[in-house]
Order: structure tokens, then C-alpha cells, then sequence
């Protein structure tokens, strides 16, 4: 945890960046799938709940 990541939308032009506070240590078996949490400052609430977003980062194998 504490890795950075890159937050876009294909609504809005230009990344947020925000820092992974939880990795989730279940996997779903149909798509290999999980939950991972991302802290993002929204002041400007351009993100809304319920939105696509791709995300971009690094996790290290021993982190999984």
C-alpha cells in the first residue's frame, strides 16, 4: 500500500492521482478480479460516484 495511481475517466481531460490504501486479499475466480481502495483529493468533484474510471500503477508480487 502507498502506491501512486492514475485516475482517468473518459469524461474528463487530464489524470487524478491518488494513493492505494487497501488491497482487498480476495480474488474473483470468474475474472481474476480485486478490489483495490485508491485515496483521490475530489475537491474539485469532477468524480462522481458511479463513474468508468482505468486506473494506472504498480504493485509489487509479494503485495497480492
Amino acid at each position: 500500500m502507498g502506491q501512486k495511481a492514475s485516475i482517468t475517466t473518459a469524461s474528463h481531460s487530464g489524470p487524478h492521482f491518488g494513493i492505494v490504501t487497501n488491497i482487498h486479499p480476495t480474488v474473483d475466480p470468474t475474472n481474476r478480479t480485486f478490489d483495490i481502495e485508491i485515496q483521490v483529493d475530489n475537491r474539485d468533484g469532477r468524480l462522481k460516484a458511479g463513474n468508468f474510471a482505468k486506473i494506472a500503477g504498480t504493485l509489487a508480487a509479494n503485495q497480492l
